[in-house]
């Protein structure tokens, strides 16, 4: 059954022309891309998870990113905003790769497009060549130019929808720390009006 989709995919490779290999190649390194990205995001996850049932004295003594926020916070409401959002920031370009996907996907497209003029151009010299007595030569052309175009398609939608998806994927994980780094200021916050209520 394998064997047979391989076989199936080899084919149409050959049959595409020259243009099919980047297409080809674009496709493996998203789908590597798409299957990375999204095990690293499940794994931060079930972090961030575990992290959301913990109280806010166990958060600020973990080695992560609320750890660091505790231990270097200043206590200026301001320099600590600019803080947090900076952690947010950092930790949406650690886990947010999907530029590399939609970029692939842009790339599938540019080829596909490129194997469409290639086989349009092969299917006019047929014609030119022979007329229209050349009928196997111009449907290698006519045929070269839709499956570049079919599979350059297809990479793309499937990259812009994985691509989109886990944008939106680690924008919510990114959004679930910054509501652990809020709950870490306002636990400072809390202690402080204690401290002052209790000399008062």
């Amino acid at each position: 059954m394998m064997f047979d989709v391989l076989g199936l995919i080899l084919e149409e490779c050959l049959q595409g022309g020259i243009c099919m290999l980047p297409i080809l190649l674009l496709s493996i390194f998203m789908f590597s891309q798409i299957v990375r990205q999204l095990y690293a995001l499940v794994l931060e996850r079930n972090r961030l998870h575990v992290l959301l049932h913990q109280t806010p004295g166990e958060m600020m003594h973990q080695p992560n990113e609320l750890g660091f926020y505790a231990e270097t916070r200043t206590g200026v409401s301001s320099v600590d905003g600019n803080l947090r959002d900076i952690i947010h920031k950092g930790f949406l370009s650690r886990h947010d790769h999907s530029a590399d996907i939609l970029l692939c996907a842009s790339l599938a497209t540019v080829f596909g497009l490129l194997g469409t003029v290639m086989g349009m151009m092969q299917a006019f010299d047929a014609m030119q060549a022979g007329g229209l007595g050349q009928v196997n030569d111009l449907a290698t052309g006519v045929s070269e130019a839709l499956i570049t175009t079919q599979s350059g398609l297809m990479v793309a939608a499937i990259g812009f929808i994985a691509g989109k998806s886990l944008r939106q994927f680690a924008y919510y994980q990114g959004m679930t720390l910054l509501y652990l780094l809020n709950t870490v200021e306002h636990s400072f916050h809390q202690r402080q009006d204690k401290e002052v209520t209790h000399y008062a």
